[in-house]
């Protein structure tokens, strides 16, 4: 229910939030991306305990796959499955039909696995030609948007890379960079492959190379962890082959696989705080978004206050002098002296004017100056607009938002506002010319968002304690 009242408040707000529904998705979810033939498709065979995925080093698969388990064997195509809202997935049809071309659903029995989902994707591979602009697009379809439309369902996500080509493609890059933005707590890093080294030194260069082609992207001065591993495999000849210090080189990095298949083991445990972190952001992000625009409508309203002040000033001097014409043109036609012509005089008017002339004279000039106050009010206004929209401004708003909305005050020291700010302001510059369209924000929805904060700090404490934390 809350996040149905979080979706239609961002929506009257034009807030930051995306449409995906997470709760309505019914199992676990595990996403393996990674570069071309780096041994997704594998490792999902072997976690799941049975050949599902075809492998092989040529590309074997351009779409993405849903492996979900159930009774029997069958598959779904995507305009199928997208068409059922009870699967959670319906949003991606957003995508366009090139995107639903290429995915699928496979509902498979006797798994190792049974209790969550596996998505496998496309790998990753560089066009001949792409510039960094149309990367993500050579496939007909957002790529990157619909890994991170998937990445923010998952709960564990799972980025294989191939020791010949370590993290060198742009689309690779682009993909940590704009579709796992935010989403570290919940990715896991792997070099697969590596017994296919043939001595350390190989493999001492291929990992420092992953390592250096991260640190280009990832805004950190320490590197994430990186899982070396490979998928073991019946042949006993190429177990036991090598030296006893590549025998135990090879068991070391054999033990890694465990761990790894411990984040995939743990995705339903996993799933319950994901959906509360990420409830959470979204409130955050909701409020911040709501705070700064309540900010900035104030500061509109200032100006609007402004410009009807003046009108109404103009409108009333026009009903004086207006009244004052009725009155000397009924004096005019009874004969009778103007009762005003003394106070008239003030005015100066030459001596040869008639009054009853000078004061159509005078509500004419009100009235015209009344007219041109419109254009010149909604030109001020689109201007104020435009210079609200701007970075430096909405960050000085930002900043001095501290004494009329507390709980938006900047402090230099709080890393993980300055981080939901940078989320925010993007929106918030597509929110603010179409300000006065949207709902206003008022206390009671402020008050509402604290609450929902409170709940989900309550019930984060309740889900630690029923696991015996």
């Amino acid at each position: 229910k809350k996040r149905d009242v979080i979706a239609a408040l961002n929506k009257q707000l034009c807030g930051p939030l995306d449409d995906s529904a997470p709760s309505r998705i019914p199992l676990p979810i595990v996403l393996v991306l990674g570069n071309h033939s780096s041994g997704k498709s594998t490792f999902i065979n072997h976690a799941l305990g049975r050949q599902v995925q075809h492998t092989g080093v040529a590309v074997t698969d351009d779409g993405f796959t849903v492996i979900k388990p159930a009774s029997r064997d069958g598959n779904m195509d995507g305009h199928a499955f997208l068409g059922d809202a009870n699967e959670g997935f319906s949003p991606l049809k957003r995508f366009g039909d090139d995107f639903v071309n290429h995915f699928v659903l496979k509902m498979q029995a006797n798994l190792g696995l049974k209790d969550m989902m596996f998505i496998d994707s496309p790998g990753m591979i560089d066009a001949k030609g792409a510039t960094s602009a149309g990367i993500g697009r050579e496939r007909g379809y957002d790529f990157l948007g619909v890994v991170k439309w998937l990445a923010r369902q998952a709960d564990v996500i799972l980025f294989f890379f191939d020791p010949a080509k370590p993290g060198t493609t742009g689309e690779t890059l682009d993909c940590l960079t704009k579709s796992l933005s935010g989403l570290e707590f919940k990715l896991h890093i792997v070099m697969n492959k590596v017994d296919s080294f043939h001595n350390i030194h190989d493999f001492a260069r291929a990992y420092g190379s992953l390592c250096w082609n991260l640190s280009k992207v990832i805004p950190r001065k320490d590197m994430p962890p990186i899982h070396t591993m490979y998928i073991p495999t019946n042949d006993a000849a190429t177990a036991s082959s090598g030296t006893d210090a590549d025998n135990v080189f090879r068991q070391h990095l054999h033990t890694t696989i465990t761990n790894v298949l411990g984040y995939v083991k743990d995705a339903p445990r996993r799933r319950a705080d994901n959906l509360i972190t990420r409830t959470r952001k979204d409130v955050e992000l909701l409020k911040l978004h709501a705070s700064i625009l309540r900010l900035a409508r104030h500061e509109l309203m200032r100006l609007n206050c402004c410009c009807t002040a003046l009108l109404l000033v103009l409108v009333t001097l026009w009903v004086v002098f207006a009244y004052a014409v009725a009155i000397s043109s009924s004096a005019s036609r009874w004969g009778t002296s103007f009762p005003l012509s003394e106070w008239l005089s003030l005015l100066s008017l030459p001596e040869d004017t008639d009054v009853h002339q000078g004061l159509l004279a005078i509500c004419f000039i009100i009235l015209a100056v009344a007219l041109m106050l419109l254009p010149f009010w909604s030109h001020a206004r689109s201007s104020r607009i435009r210079r609200l929209a701007q970075s430096d401004t909405l960050d000085q708003l930002f900043r001095c938002g501290r004494g009329r909305e507390p709980q938006v005050g900047m402090d230099v020291n709080d890393e993980t506002l300055l981080a939901q700010w940078t989320s925010v302001k993007t929106h918030m510059k597509d929110a603010l010319p179409m300000i006065f369209k949207l709902h206003r924000v008022s206390t009671a929805q402020l008050k509402w968002l604290d609450k929902a904060l409170d709940d989900l700090e309550r019930l984060q404490r309740q889900v630690n304690h029923a696991r015996g934390k």
